[in-house]
């Protein structure tokens, strides 16, 4: 459990805590803890989410910018084919290669503008 996803289901337990002592709320002390994991259960991913503190492998804007760097680097790297792999690739699945990197490239590109325009908060806050 991450310091940010104890500090969500901290709060949340107290809250319920402070609820469940006002006699207008049909609930016990003994409800504390299940009211207490089954609201973290639904709000925490969406609070961690909210706050950009998500694992790097679940973050939009990361793994677009991974692919857009691993083409750009394939590109100056002069990744080509040499006359044998191209009349291979040629005959069989040049042009499905050219579809996939070119696919990649764009869709990289896009994954992270999407997801610095969908995150909530400005880059470095």
């Amino acid at each position: 459990m991450t310091s940010a996803t104890k500090a969500v289901n901290d709060k949340i337990e107290a809250a319920v805590a402070v609820a469940v002592q006002k006699d207008s709320v049909p609930a016990d002390y003994a409800s504390i803890v299940p009211i207490s994991q089954e609201v973290a259960k639904r709000i925490t991913p969406l609070v961690l989410h909210a706050t950009s503190n998500e694992p790097w492998y679940q973050s939009r804007v990361t793994l677009g910018a991974i692919a857009a760097v691993v083409a750009g680097v394939a590109s100056f790297a002069g990744y080509t084919f040499d006359a044998e792999d191209q009349k291979f690739w040629v005959e069989n699945a040049s042009q499905l290669i050219q579809l996939v990197t070119g696919v990649i490239a764009l869709g990289g590109g896009v994954l992270a503008w999407y997801g610095r325009w969908r995150a909530k908060k400005p880059l470095g806050s």
